[in-house]
């Protein structure tokens, strides 16, 4: 998942921004799972890389962009950090069965991004992140895809092509054998084409 993610923000061949540089930075395990803990010390290694008093400070003062294709999380204005975060790919009921999208805004602070609206964006509004949700190949919005008055932007999330990885053996990147190619989807894989935009 983070590899594809990075491929698409800056991969060598598919990625938007190719001279961007990638940070990668652990915050779930191999079997994708996650605590709050560890995406909040993901977030303060991109603040102090950001922070030219501190001794992992990057060299530069531009504005750093942590691509969140899980969705979570806020940084203060003050840090210089963007967040581009996934809308979400709708929800599940307790059945494990899928229920489709929903409007994305539906609980505080939970997916939202954009301007305070009294109802649900009351805890993290105007806060520098940027909501992401997906759209098929005729610009209509993915059938999965989170939408609503929370949702920034859309890019491209359905049979995103992005380039494969064996892991067993010795993979070159110049190599173009359409078998090393898949096609992804998810407003996980269309967050990181938004933050290539922006780097």
């Amino acid at each position: 998942h983070g590899t594809e993610c990075a491929i698409m923000a800056s991969g060598y061949r598919y990625g938007v921004a190719k001279r961007a540089r990638i940070y990668s930075l652990k915050a779930f395990d191999s079997s994708k799972s996650g605590t709050f803990s560890a995406i909040l010390g993901a977030y303060q290694a991109v603040i102090d890389h950001n922070n030219s008093s501190h001794s992992n400070y990057k060299g530069d003062n531009r504005r750093a962009i942590i691509n969140a294709s899980f969705g979570a999380g806020t940084v203060c204005r003050s840090e210089n950090i963007v967040i581009v975060r996934s809308a979400g790919n709708g929800f599940d009921s307790a059945l494990d069965l899928f229920l489709g999208p929903m409007q994305a805004k539906f609980a505080a602070g939970a997916r939202t991004a954009g301007p305070q609206d009294l109802r649900f964006n009351n805890v993290d509004f105007d806060q520098p992140k940027i909501s992401v949700g997906a759209t098929e190949y005729n610009d209509t919005y993915a059938d999965f895809s989170n939408y609503g008055n929370s949702v920034d932007i859309v890019a491209p999330g359905v049979r995103v092509e992005c380039p494969t990885y064996d892991w067993t053996t010795t993979t070159n990147y110049l190599d173009t054998w359409s078998s090393w190619y898949q096609n992804i989807g998810g407003t996980s894989f269309s967050t990181p084409i938004v933050a290539g935009i922006l780097a």
